[in-house]
């Protein structure tokens, strides 16, 4: 369940939920297992400022952090990763 919390909250949906649902059978030895997930409202990130970097330009810092985010993530099916 985290790894869903995490991977959706990658992608704005911090408020995101998994709830599993169990159905028991004990004459077939055998549970089935549903996952209801719940992804709420989705969150972008419209402006990062950065404050008291006197040594790099702001444009510089922004262009560093967008690319490592980007390298440590994988892309979602249907979205794409803009940066500022």
């Amino acid at each position: 369940m985290q790894d869903y919390t995490k991977a959706y909250g990658q992608y704005g949906f911090i408020d995101f939920t998994a709830e599993p649902q169990f159905d028991i059978d004990d004459t077939a030895k055998r549970i089935d297992i549903t996952l209801r997930f719940n992804e709420e409202k989705q969150y972008y990130v419209r402006r990062i400022d950065f404050v008291g970097n006197t040594t790099t330009r702001a444009k510089s810092s922004a262009a560093s952090f967008f690319s490592t985010r980007a390298s440590s993530s994988t892309s979602a099916p249907g979205k794409s990763v803009s940066s500022v």
